[in-house]
């Protein structure tokens, strides 16, 4: 009875991974402003340095769930975080926003730009945000479906990327 209880479980967790996917891939659109971007091919990287900051940021929180800017598996989120980064105001910006969201994965997007940020030695002596990246990511949860396949991996990573925020603003 035990080996059917057990089967039984693993094509429940089958079958939802599989409405998950679906519903996830098929409800995906950005923003007008993020469709006008994405479009933009070739020109995408000089005119995103060029924006300000505001408009970056809201194009690196909403640029992966924007079909035609998903031509790369690591998504363009990922490569826009670098000029994000850049200029004066970004560390107080960023951590201004992290404060102010409940929303888990916009919350990991932050701590992985302040995490870039970091790196290149921009939050040097600014334990202020560390402390702010440690609890935001200390009350993370993960999603429903993390939870409930047992999932911890996109949690233990943003607290990875926390912790090297610290360590980089020492």
């Amino acid at each position: 009875m035990p080996n059917v209880l057990y089967r039984l479980y693993k094509v429940s967790i089958f079958v939802l991974t599989l409405i998950f996917f679906l519903l996830s891939t098929g409800c995906r659109s950005g923003s007008p402003e993020v469709k006008e971007f994405c479009s933009l091919g070739e020109e995408q990287n000089r005119t995103y340095a060029s924006y300000p900051l505001e408009k970056r940021y809201r194009l690196y929180i909403s640029v992966d769930d924007e079909p035609l800017c998903d031509a790369d598996s690591q998504g363009l989120s990922s490569y826009l975080v670098w000029d994000l980064v850049e200029g004066e105001g970004t560390a107080d910006f960023l951590a201004m926003k992290l404060a102010e969201t409940d929303n888990e994965e916009i919350q990991r997007k932050i701590i992985f730009a302040l995490r870039q940020l970091s790196t290149k030695g921009g939050l040097r002596g600014r334990s202020d945000i560390a402390v702010l990246a440690q609890k935001k990511s200390g009350a993370m949860k993960g999603s429903f479906f993390d939870r409930l396949i047992d999932d911890n991996y996109m949690v233990n990573q943003t607290r990875n990327w926390a912790t090297e925020i610290e360590i980089n603003s020492r």
